[in-house]
């Protein structure tokens, strides 16, 4: 099952930067439950999409795919 990433409604740590009270965005539609700023997202797809990978949630040990 292919997950998606969503605005979610609340403010707090980046689990990458460590970026305190900043908009959250997760993966949702699945399992995952990690949560990571605007910058982060970007960066991890970004990378993704230029390394021709599947994108999946930066969270290691996580396997959630990101939709398209």
């Amino acid at each position: 099952m292919e997950e998606s990433l969503t605005l979610q409604q609340e403010f707090g740590e980046c689990e990458i930067c460590l970026e305190t009270d900043v908009q959250l965005y997760g993966i949702t539609g699945g399992t995952c439950t990690h949560s990571f700023c605007l910058m982060c997202c970007t960066d991890h797809i970004v990378a993704g999409v230029r390394e021709f990978k599947d994108i999946k949630c930066p969270k290691m040990g996580c396997e959630a795919k990101l939709n398209g």
